[in-house]
């Protein structure tokens, strides 16, 4: 029965540990552990030696139980503290991904609704210049400028599209290297899907909005 009660001490020290708070110092999570060795090895010492040589043998069993306790407590301590600090790792590496993904989406909302505007515009601007009377030559000018300035629009959202894409890819990666053994994990995990999933929309706007200026390129060489 002792023996019993003395390892549900024993476990739940160790346990106590581990459900400490995630952002626990690391320093104090090895110290903690140590003096709980300590202590427990101490009590253990005492008993055993209590048991073997009575009251002198209890004296020389908890001074070595502590020496031994702390020891082991330390390295218990230690494995815990790394634990923790590679939770409070990841927990904080998934709230910086998903704060810079939501801004990539805002980032690009934003400029596919200014795409969107110019194109609107630049419907117009290329009907009423292929609409002009003017001398061939004038007009292959113009249309020239109008297709260079629509062709670097387009060159834009292209490199918009790799660099996202890229991150895409990186993003995929990272969260299938993820476990989703905690709750909270779980949770912010599906934030951060949620917010890739997003970009791809952005991204596959990306292309529509560059499909419609090609074509709008294309209608300038129509000649009337």
């Amino acid at each position: 029965m002792k023996r019993h009660l003395l390892r549900l001490i024993a476990s739940g020290v160790v346990l106590s540990m581990f459900t400490g708070c995630a952002t626990t110092d690391g320093g104090r999570t090895r110290a903690e552990g140590t003096g709980f060795g300590a202590l427990l090895g101490a009590a253990l010492g005492a008993g055993a030696g209590a048991l073997i040589g009575g009251k002198n043998g209890a004296l020389i069993g908890a001074g070595v139980g502590t020496a031994v306790g702390a020891g082991a407590g330390y390295v218990a301590g230690d494995a815990v503290a790394e634990r923790k600090e590679e939770y409070v790792k990841t927990e904080d590496e998934l709230d910086g991904k998903i704060t810079v993904v939501a801004q990539y989406n805002s980032d690009l909302n934003v400029f596919n609704d200014q795409t969107a505007t110019r194109i609107t515009e630049l419907k117009k601007e290329v009907s009423e210049l292929n609409s002009k009377k003017l001398t061939k030559t004038a007009k292959k000018e113009e249309q020239r400028k109008k297709r260079d300035e629509i062709n670097a629009l387009i060159h834009e959202a292209d490199q918009q599209k790799i660099t996202m894409k890229n991150e895409v890819i990186a993003l995929d990666k990272y969260m299938k290297s993820l476990n989703q053994e905690q709750e909270q994990d779980r949770a912010k995990m599906a934030k951060l899907s949620q917010e890739v999933t997003l970009l791809k929309k952005g991204i596959a706007m990306l292309d529509t909005q560059n499909v419609q200026m090609a074509k709008i390129v294309k209608s300038l060489s129509v000649r009337k």
